[in-house]
């Protein structure tokens, strides 16, 4: 069996995974870990997330981690933090031998998220409720604000599925 992995980079961020038939089998906050005064990616963490899988009999865990940049009117010291995380995490997945593909922001959401409904819905509020279509179960969990870094996760997970299913099927 393939399993999908969708990663949202970022201290926020989540890890999500689906199976073949978009049955999610697992998922998490972003780990992270304080060191002195700021907070980073816990590849430690990730590493043994990432590493309980193979559930059951799989095959293949393809990894979609949305592709991080800087942009403008942000903290040259917060992107250059979030960029580390950035990196710690590709390093990470490289060194496990995962095939990891890269989608923008801009990419998964404009073909996964439901439409605006109005002036100020924001991304993070339209992966929530496009989730929740298809796991009402969440309800609770992507209420608190900390966990919506799930939701995108999930998404992101779902776009590397999609992406599969358009080129082998």
């Amino acid at each position: 069996m393939k399993y999908f992995a969708g990663i949202d980079v970022g201290n926020t961020g989540g890890i999500a995974v689906l199976d073949e038939y978009s049955e999610l089998v697992a998922y998490t906050r972003m780990p992270i870990i304080k060191v002195g005064k700021k907070h980073e990616v816990d590849v430690f963490k990730v590493t043994d997330f990432l590493g309980k899988i193979p559930y059951g009999n799989c095959d293949e865990l393809a990894i979609t981690i949305e592709d991080v940049h800087a942009m403008p009117h942000q903290g040259v010291t917060s992107m250059f933090n979030f960029g580390k995380g950035y990196g710690l995490l590709l390093g990470l997945l490289q060194s496990m031998d995962f095939a990891v593909r890269r989608v923008s922001p801009r990419r998964w959401q404009k073909e996964l998220l439901l439409p605006k409904t109005d002036k100020d819905d924001n991304t993070k509020a339209r992966a929530n409720r496009t989730v929740l279509m298809a796991y009402p179960d969440l309800d609770k969990y992507l209420k608190v604000k900390r966990n919506q870094g799930v939701a995108d996760a999930i998404l992101i997970a779902t776009f590397g599925l999609q992406e599969y299913q358009m080129t082998f099927q």
